[in-house]
């Protein structure tokens, strides 16, 4: 990032220059989630996103969607737990029209109550999408026992019952409380200067943020305390779903990349243990892979893969063993050097596309995290031994969390990962 901007009012913009005939990529970035929601709201912000698409006080949707394919531009926007991103990627040539589109949608949003009743329906079946969905409902079993209490336990997409619930009026309030310029991080990567960036930010954005009353709430976070739970529960997917996982703190940079490249070593990659050892020298698994969430209240290291239920308990017995063995004996200079390398490739390739350039430096503005340079630095002199010492450290079997979903699963398939547990 060349350039972080703070306006007077508190609207942040990121910047990067890029070479010229790269695409234009333009971010807007909103700190808020379903981190920020009260239990009769689950699934606001999921839903703001989906309306922000469904007209503004000066276009229609078909409006909106048609002129943004008129200047050749791809947009999409997500929500997470802790923020709702929008974007554009075109046509650098377009970068004034990209910018007061972007603008109008996210910031100058109609609400119509027949376009909210219909979205309605279409998040509805979004949630019975999930509800089909094998990784969908692991992902949500797990998050819901193992973030109990913490405020991210809850579905994004949130549910029926809360969703039907709300009314224009709910929908207004919550986002002119959040939907503020010192919540928004506008990023943008072009090959036009920050300058004229600048003056087209400043031009289509801040006239519509200047009648919203601009107060940051403090966050309260409650760092994960999982109770160790080993369950399998029974749906009808052909396939089973299984989640091994060990609690990780909220790590800074340094420890959150290092812990980061162990679980590739470990199941990133074709070469790695897990691949190699469950699927390519036994078969049991289409997918297996091994890695890290953190954030906010923190995470988890854990193995994830499909495999028959007939298959489930030898599979999870294979894992256990693979991950003993690597707190036993560490990981080798050799595998560390590859580590490093597809490591540090995937990082630089990202790095050349102006969307990941862009996103990535709305994810540095927000967190005041040093990355870039500062990533590869780390990447390249991280050693053995710091990473035996985190897996002596994080891979605790006491500590073990596991679920699955699939048919004809049952608890009994996880009963190795309790022969450590204490007494």
């Amino acid at each position: 990032m060349e350039k972080l901007y703070k306006f007077k009012n508190g609207l942040k913009l990121a910047y990067s220059k890029v070479e010229k005939n790269r695409p234009l990529a333009v971010y807007f970035g909103v700190d808020v989630g379903s981190f920020d929601e009260k239990k009769k709201e689950y699934g606001i912000s999921h839903f703001i996103e989906h309306l922000l698409f469904k007209g503004s006080n000066k276009r229609d949707a078909q409006q909106i969607t048609r002129e943004f394919e008129d200047i050749g531009s791809d947009i999409n926007a997500s929500t997470s737990v802790t923020s709702t991103s929008f974007h554009a990627v075109g046509l650098d040539e377009n970068i004034e029209k990209t910018i007061e589109l972007l603008s109008d949608m996210v910031l100058n949003p109609k609400f119509d109550e027949s376009e909210i009743e219909k979205e309605k329906q279409v998040i509805f079946e979004e949630i019975d999408m999930h509800k089909e969905s094998p990784d969908a409902c692991l992902s949500e079993a797990f998050n819901e026992l193992f973030y109990k209490g913490t405020g991210v336990e809850h579905r994004v997409i949130g549910t029926k019952k809360c969703l039907s619930k709300l009314s224009r009026d709910d929908i207004v309030a919550y986002y002119n409380k959040h939907y503020i310029s010192k919540n928004i991080i506008i990023s943008i990567a072009t090959n036009h200067s920050f300058k004229e960036v600048k003056q087209l930010v400043e031009k289509y954005t801040i006239s519509l943020l200047e009648n919203r009353k601009n107060v940051l709430r403090h966050k309260k976070y409650k760092e994960i305390e999982p109770q160790q739970f080993l369950r399998a529960i029974n749906k009808d997917f052909t396939q089973a779903r299984v989640m091994i996982a060990f609690p990780l703190k909220k790590l800074e940079v340094e420890e959150k990349l290092i812990t980061g490249m162990m679980a590739f070593a470990l199941g990133g990659g074709f070469s790695s243990r897990l691949f190699t050892k469950i699927r390519e020298e036994n078969g049991l698994v289409y997918t297996i892979d091994c890695s890290i969430t953190n954030g906010i209240v923190g995470g988890s290291l854990h193995v994830y893969f499909g495999c028959n239920p007939t298959n489930c308990k030898k599979t999870v017995e294979m894992v256990k063993a693979e991950l003993e063995e690597f707190v036993k004996n560490g990981i080798t200079e050799e595998e560390l050097k590859r580590t490093k390398a597809l490591y540090k490739s995937s990082y630089l390739s990202m790095r050349e596309k102006s969307k990941s350039i862009a996103r990535d430096n709305l994810s540095v503005a927000s967190k005041k995290e040093k990355l870039g340079d500062y990533r590869i630095k780390i990447i390249e002199n991280a050693e053995v031994d710091k990473i035996n010492e985190l897996a002596r450290k994080y891979i605790d079997f006491d500590k073990v969390c596991a679920i699955a979903v699939g048919k004809g699963v049952d608890d009994g398939m996880f009963e190795c990962l309790k022969s450590n547990k204490k007494d």
